[in-house]
């Protein structure tokens, strides 16, 4: 039998048009995002629909949103993929009409100034090779665009993984604790231990950097430098990994814990056999991760402290 290569029915923009749909919440505002009609936006979830044979989306009723089904949500998924894939064949196309000789692509979920300084001495290695930094995307989604080719590698917690996809532990670093530099805590210099701030509110963020014990926090951060500035402000305490701690500002304190927690683990992803570019680059996001060689001190004993 033959493999089916075409899905009948299905373009490009229909998809663009479902995740438009999710995103703005209405038909109405993906119509206006999109420039059609919002007739048009219709027609082509329903044609969706008809080429798949499924609802793509829960239409709202009377105090309920307008949400994506399990199949939409997962057709949602293959639009991303397809746009980053696309994003890059472009970037490849740019760069071979500029006379460039190749193309990288990273991608990370968190903002790191190792990242940076790996692109840096990769850039003095390789001035030929354009580097493309994806960031703010979440493991799983990282894995996808690494399994398709859209990325070369990725920057992921260690416990992440897919079918199809290596990981290598290049770092580990232990937790800290980060207190408000106003907070008579703040006046102690030895270890503090989880208990010694058990009366204030703790801060999660919603990317899992801080410690998973945080996920019941009364305050949720979208990522551990938003936490640290919450911290700051006196909302309350976070407990991040060291490889994080060090965009607190002179708002926050940061003190080594007593408590022996699972340490939080980095890790390079990549499918398949790496270019030699971005082996190259891989290697040095490594070694910025564990603080190049002869750094002063090692990123998982040292801790910032104010």
């Amino acid at each position: 039998m033959q493999p089916l290569k075409r899905w009948p029915g299905i373009e490009l923009r229909h998809l663009e048009a479902l995740s438009v749909v999710a995103e703005e919440g209405s038909f109405r505002r993906a119509a206006r995002r999109l420039g059609y009609t919002q007739s048009a936006i219709s027609q082509q979830i329903a044609a969706l629909e008809r080429a798949i044979g499924f609802p793509v989306l829960e239409r709202p009723s009377r105090g309920r949103p307008l949400a994506l089904t399990e199949i939409g949500s997962r057709l949602r998924r293959l639009y991303d993929t397809v746009e980053h894939a696309m994003a890059a064949a472009r970037a490849d196309v740019a760069a071979a009409a500029a006379g460039v000789g190749h193309v990288v692509r990273i991608g990370t979920a968190f903002t790191l100034p190792h990242v940076s300084e790996a692109v840096v001495a990769f850039r003095v290695r390789n001035p030929r090779v354009v580097v493309e930094v994806v960031g703010g995307i979440e493991d799983e989604r990282l894995l996808r665009l690494v399994e398709t080719g859209a990325l070369d590698l990725a920057l992921v917690r260690g416990t992440a993984s897919t079918e199809g996809v290596g990981t290598r532990e290049v770092a580990s670093y232990c937790y800290v604790l980060a207190i408000s530099a106003s907070s008579p805590l703040a006046r102690v210099k030895k270890r503090l231990a989880l208990c010694d701030i058990a009366k204030h509110p703790r801060i999660a963020t919603t990317d899992g950097t801080a410690y998973a014990e945080d996920a019941q926090a009364p305050i949720v951060a979208a990522d551990c430098e938003m936490a640290l500035e919450l911290v700051g402000a006196g909302a309350g305490t976070a407990v991040v990994p060291t490889v994080l701690a060090g965009s607190a500002g002179p708002t926050v304190a940061v003190r080594q814990l007593r408590d022996i927690l699972p340490p939080f683990r980095l890790a390079i992803a990549t499918a398949g056999e790496l270019s030699r570019a971005a082996g190259d680059l891989g290697e040095l996001l490594g070694a910025a991760l564990q603080g190049w060689p002869g750094a002063e001190a090692d990123s998982n004993e040292s801790a910032t402290t104010a």
